[in-house]
């Protein structure tokens, strides 16, 4: 099953990021220091808890969240807060 969408929540630099996955290739593109990098910190983060901690929540924030779309339905959710610990859902 492909990977259709990433949802960013609060996760560096974006405050609220969706983006679509094409089935073959996504390109992202942009100016310097506008969060790209981030993009991939986040697909790292919730596919193997790498960054660890919470230095990636959003400045003022309280929690952030990343999400993995595969096909329509189907999300594998990781949460974080600044008080309590990582949480999945699915």
């Amino acid at each position: 099953m492909p990977l259709s969408k990433l949802i960013l929540r609060n996760f560096q630099a974006h405050k609220k990021l969706d983006i679509p996955l094409d089935p073959h290739v996504t390109t992202i593109v942009g100016p310097s220091d506008v969060g790209k990098s981030s993009i991939i910190r986040a697909l790292r983060w919730v596919t193997s808890n790498r960054p660890n901690g919470s230095s990636f929540i959003r400045t003022g924030s309280k929690k952030s969240s990343v999400a993995l779309f595969l096909g329509k339905s189907k999300a594998v959710v990781r949460q974080r807060g600044s008080s309590r610990g990582n949480v999945y859902r699915m």
